[in-house]
C-alpha cells in the first residue's frame, strides 16, 4: 500500500512509498481508504509531540478510533439520512483551500502548519 511516512531526518520530513499492509487484530476490520487527509494532530505526530492512541494505527491521515458496530451503524444511518442528501442536491459542499498532489504532502503540510489554509487541504492520489 501507499502511505505518508516520517523520515528520520532532523526536519521529520514526510515522503509518499510503499509499507506493508497493516494486519488487524481479530476483532478489527481492515479499511481501504481511497482517500485521506491530514491534520494538526499529523502534523504534531510527525514532531512526536502527539503519540496516537495507544491501540491505535499510527498511519498518518488515519483517524479511525474503535466504536462498537451499533454506534457504526447508527452514525451511517444518520449521515446517509441526513447529510447524503444535502450533498448529493449540493445544498451543502465543503470548503476546498487548495489540493496538492500525494507527491506534494509536505508542502500540504507546510501550508496548514502555517495557519494559511482556510478549508480543506486536498492531496490529491491518482489510480491506475
Amino acid at each position: 500500500m501507499q502511505a505518508i511516512l516520517v523520515k528520520d531526518d532532523a526536519a521529520r520530513s514526510f515522503y509518499l512509498a510503499e509499507a506493508p499492509t497493516p494486519k488487524p487484530a481479530p476483532d478489527a476490520v481492515l479499511i481501504e481508504i481511497y482517500a485521506t487527509a491530514v491534520n494538526r494532530a499529523d502534523l504534531l505526530q510527525r514532531r512526536e509531540l502527539y503519540p496516537p492512541p495507544v491501540g491505535e494505527s499510527d498511519i498518518i491521515g488515519s483517524v479511525l478510533r474503535s466504536r462498537s458496530l451499533s454506534e457504526k451503524v447508527a452514525i451511517t444511518a444518520a449521515f446517509k439520512e441526513k447529510a447524503l442528501p444535502l450533498f448529493i442536491n449540493q445544498q451543502i459542499h465543503p470548503v476546498i483551500d487548495s489540493v496538492f498532489s500525494l507527491a506534494e504532502a509536505d508542502k500540504a503540510h507546510a501550508h496548514v502548519a502555517a495557519n494559511k489554509n482556510f478549508g480543506k487541504v486536498v492531496l490529491r492520489v491518482r489510480y491506475p
